[in-house]
């Protein structure tokens, strides 16, 4: 008998890659999605006394998870 091979856990189950414009390995969206709360905090709070409408960097985190997972993403994935 042979063992069912088992998957790498590097990589999504079913071996795809994020479903939006950008594709991308999980691990890598996953990655670019943590990141891009703080970086879009810090630049918020860097040019928020140099231009009036710095709050656009905030517009940067849902815009940047459409890109990644598509508009329709399933959130248990």
């Amino acid at each position: 008998m042979s063992t069912p091979a088992m998957p790498d856990p590097g990589r999504h189950p079913r071996g795809q890659r994020s479903g939006g414009i950008l594709s991308l390995p999980p691990r890598a969206a996953a990655l670019i999605m943590g990141f891009t709360p703080i970086i879009a905090l810090w630049m918020f709070f860097a040019t928020y006394r140099a231009i009036s409408y710095s709050w656009v960097w905030l517009v940067a985190i849902p815009v940047i998870g459409v890109l990644i997972y598509g508009p329709r993403a399933d959130p248990r994935d």
